[in-house]
């Protein structure tokens, strides 16, 4: 993005299957276009929002899970609408980022919440859905058993972290033909 700024966009789109990932792509481009045209984070998501309600009343949900990184100066906006929790993975823990809200396309005025966080080097950042949550039916809570998956495969490039976390959540769903909620 302009300024020496990187965007990272997720959304998940209400139910699932072919429409929820209409809706999820339509937000995450639509946010995309916005943010890369030098529309602020809470213009964007606002804008989002609304073109959510006016195209389908009552039927267009998303969540929306953004975070913007200065990259001068390792500064971390989060906004998260409807959105599971973010992870962030420092020496050795894992830190989650959480907000409270509904997802886009509910509500006209919605409120956009920036959360602040400093990154350093070497900090992963891992962003999910909650259909990778979801998929847990273990012993404890869903996002402490995410977050000690983190930790053990913490190390991992990027791509094999996100194609590990998909299959352990779909082996704790109890195989990809038993998962609940798009991933």
């Amino acid at each position: 993005l302009k300024g020496g700024r990187f965007g990272l966009a997720l959304s998940d789109g209400m139910g699932t299957g072919p429409q929820a990932a209409l809706e999820s792509g339509t937000t995450v481009s639509l946010l995309r276009r916005l943010l890369e045209s030098g529309f602020g984070q809470d213009v964007a998501i606002k804008t989002v929002n609304s073109v959510l309600i006016l195209r389908s009343p009552g039927e267009s949900f998303a969540t929306v899970d953004l975070t913007v990184v200065d990259l001068n100066t390792g500064q971390a906006d989060l906004v998260k609408i409807g959105a599971a929790p973010t992870f962030i993975i420092r020496g050795g823990k894992a830190a989650q980022v959480r907000a409270g809200s509904l997802p886009a396309g509910i509500i006209e005025d919605i409120e956009v919440v920036s959360l602040r966080r400093a990154l350093e080097p070497g900090d992963v950042l891992v962003m999910v859905t909650d259909g990778i949550l979801d998929a847990y039916h273990g012993p404890g809570d869903r996002e402490e058993w995410l977050a000690e998956v983190l930790l053990q495969i913490g190390n991992v490039p990027p791509q094999e972290m996100a194609e590990l976390i998909l299959k352990l959540a779909q082996t704790a769903a109890g195989g990809p033909s038993r998962v609940p909620d798009d991933m």
